[in-house]
């Protein structure tokens, strides 16, 4: 009881601040706290230190079921899946129960398919044999996974932009999934050097950047990120863009997700 009340006073205090005063998502008044990342994704929902956000009582619920299944879909993408089989059965059984449309879209590739893939994403079958890979099997995924993972991206950046910032965020999000290894090349490393913030992530006082590490720039009208969870197979890059500063074009590079326009409304005078 008195741990459960505590909880609630620090809430009060927490949106008691003047820059808690509004969601950070749509501007309405915030009525309580939102975790981001979602609990869900890490190891016993113990959640990093810092990342809770003003929130109003609708963009939180709405997010419910999104998150969960983004949980489940970035234990997937986690080349060390098989040390966290725990985690992943949880999250599976919620799945299957709550969004059992998204496990029908995964296709499994034949035995050969697989080792093919595997090759490539590792660089040798010798790799594969040593990360002890080679009965690993490739799904594919369809429009829900997508969906998911850049709404992944727009909330991140919302929330990353509210948190270096200080100010909601009202723009557009441009996100692009980087395949992991991309990082051995220069070119990766030529944008990783421009983002210089590079925040510990830490719980209870311990180090948990290997469940969530993320590096950032940050400026009034743009913060831009390179985050990942785990061992990731993919890595995400997103720029936030305030009205001010989106693109006019439309087309974009294959394989980028533009998101429209995100936030609450503001108007600014000529």
């Amino acid at each position: 009881m008195g741990e459960r009340k505590q909880k609630q006073i620090s809430k009060k205090k927490f949106l008691a601040l003047p820059e808690n005063k509004y969601c950070c998502y749509c501007g309405e008044v915030a009525t309580t706290v939102d975790h981001f990342p979602p609990r869900n994704i890490f190891h016993n929902r113990k959640y990093p230190e810092g990342y809770i956000y003003p929130c109003c009582f609708s963009c939180n619920s709405s997010k419910k079921n999104d998150e969960q299944s983004i949980g489940f879909i970035l234990s997937l993408m986690d080349w060390n899946m098989e040390e966290k089989e725990d985690d992943f059965l949880i999250r599976y059984k919620a799945i299957k129960n709550n969004n059992p449309k998204l496990l029908e879209e995964f296709q499994q590739l034949s035995k050969i398919q697989s080792k093919k893939i595997l090759r490539h994403r590792l660089g040798s079958q010798n790799t594969v044999i040593k990360l002890g890979m080679l009965d690993w099997t490739v799904f594919t995924c369809g429009p829900e996974v997508t969906r998911l993972l850049n709404e992944l991206c727009v909330w991140f950046a919302q929330t990353g932009y509210f948190k270096h910032n200080l100010e909601i965020f009202s723009g557009e999000v441009i996100s692009y999934k980087i395949p992991s290894e991309y990082v051995n090349e220069q070119n990766f490393w030529n944008i990783i050097e421009k983002m210089v913030g590079i925040p510990i992530i830490v719980e209870t006082g311990h180090n948990i950047s290997n469940q969530f590490f993320y590096r950032y720039f940050s400026t009034k009208g743009g913060f831009f990120s390179i985050f990942q969870f785990g061992a990731p197979q993919y890595l995400f890059l997103i720029c936030a863009l305030s009205e001010r500063h989106t693109p006019t074009y439309s087309d974009l590079p294959s394989g980028w997700s533009r998101s429209g326009p995100i936030g609450p409304k503001i108007r600014f005078d000529n």
